[in-house]
C-alpha cells in the first residue's frame, strides 16, 4: 500500500541473477522477498550472497494526482495531489541489516469549500531491520514514526508510529512466500494483513500476488518493463478546521497500468495511469462522505 500516511510502499524487483549483489531480491513487498535458493542451513557470519532486498534508494521522488470528484451531500468536489521526497541508507551488522529512510510528504487539497487546509504534510523516518534466519527464511521488522499534520494541529494525534512485521520463505528459485501484518496507526483501519507470493515462472513474467497491492509485471528487456496493479490506499492526518482539531482520513482503491525504464546510470523512472474509485472522506466532527471516481496519474524516479 503505497498511501501518504502508510508505511512506504515500493516496487518489488525479482532479478534475473540473484548472485549479483546489485540484483538481490526483496524480502517483502517493500512495505517493502526472500533469501537465495541455497540449502536451508544457517547463514554465515554475514548475509548470504544475493540475500535480502536491495538497499533503499539514495533518492526517491514520487508524485501522484487524482482528478476531481464530487463530494456526496455537498456542492463541491475534491481533487488530490501528492509529492514525496525520500532518501535511504543501509547499515550491516553481521547478519543484521538496518535501513534508515527519512521522508517528506505533502498532500495537496486545494480549495474544497469544506474548511480543509490547502496542504497537509508528513515528516517521517522509516527504520527497518532485516534478519536472515537461514538461507531461505528471513524476517523484517520496521516502524515509521512521524508527524502527519497541517502544522496547525500538533496534538498527540499528529504523531503516529505505523509498523510492520514480515516473514519470507524462498521455496525455490521461482517462488517466494510472504506473510505479515501492517499496523497503520489509523483509527478506522488499524491492522492490514499482507500475505501472498512472488512467482517468476521465467525471465519475462513476474506475478507479485501480495495483498494489499498485487502487481503483474512483464519485462520487455533489460531497460523496460510494464505492469498492471491494484492497490488499496489509506491516509490519516491531524488537521484544524474552523478552529477545531480533528482527524482527516481518506482512502480509496486504485487500478493502473504502468511502465518503468531503468537508465544506464541505474535511475529507475516510472509512470502510471488509471483510476481511483471507492473513495471515502471521513472527518471526526462531520459525517463520512463518498467521492466520485477520478483519473489517477503517478510518476517519479528512484536512484
Amino acid at each position: 500500500m503505497a498511501g501518504p500516511a502508510n508505511p512506504p510502499m515500493r516496487e518489488v524487483e525479482i532479478p534475473r541473477d540473484p548472485g549479483r549483489p546489485e540484483d538481490r531480491p526483496p524480502l517483502t513487498p517493500e512495505l517493502g522477498g526472500g533469501a537465495d535458493s541455497a540449502p536451508n542451513g544457517p547463514p554465515p557470519s554475514g548475509p548470504p550472497k544475493g540475500y535480502g532486498p536491495p538497499p533503499p534508494p539514495l533518492l526517491a521522488v514520487e508524485s501522484w494526482y487524482i482528478g476531481p470528484g464530487d463530494v456526496s451531500d455537498t456542492n463541491t468536489n475534491l481533487s488530490l495531489g501528492f509529492l514525496s521526497v525520500a532518501s535511504g541508507k543501509r547499515f550491516t551488522f553481521g547478519r543484521t541489516m538496518l535501513s534508515l529512510r527519512p521522508q517528506f510528504q505533502a498532500l495537496f487539497l486545494g480549495e474544497t469549500g469544506l474548511g480543509l487546509p490547502d496542504q497537509i504534510y508528513g515528516l517521517t523516518m522509516d527504520v527497518q531491520v532485516e534478519q536472515p534466519l537461514s538461507r531461505k527464511l528471513s524476517i523484517q521488522v520496521a516502524a515509521t514514526p512521524g508527524l502527519y499534520t497541517d502544522w496547525q494541529n500538533l496534538s498527540s494525534e499528529a504523531f503516529r508510529v505505523p509498523a510492520r512485521v514480515f516473514a519470507s520463505y524462498r521455496s525455490g528459485p521461482k517462488l517466494v512466500l510472504l506473510g505479515g501484518v501492517v499496523y497503520t496507526a489509523q483509527p478506522d483501519l488499524p491492522i492490514i494483513p499482507a500475505v501472498g507470493a512472488i512467482w517468476s515462472p521465467n525471465d519475462t513474467w513476474r506475478f507479485e500476488l501480495i495483498a494489499p497491492r498485487p502487481r503483474v509485471v512483464y519485462r520487455w528487456n533489460e531497460a523496460w518493463q510494464s505492469y498492471g496493479l491494484f492497490s488499496f490506499d489509506s491516509s490519516t492526518y491531524a488537521i484544524e478546521t474552523r478552529g477545531r482539531d480533528e482527524l482527516f482520513q481518506y482512502r480509496d482503491f486504485r487500478v493502473a497500468l504502468g511502465a518503468e525504464y531503468t537508465s544506464p546510470n541505474k535511475v529507475r523512472w516510472f509512470s502510471e495511469v488509471g483510476a481511483a474509485f471507492g473513495r471515502k472522506l471521513d472527518l471526526d466532527l462531520s459525517k463520512d462522505r463518498n467521492l466520485e471516481a477520478g483519473v489517477f496519474l503517478r510518476g517519479g524516479f528512484r536512484y
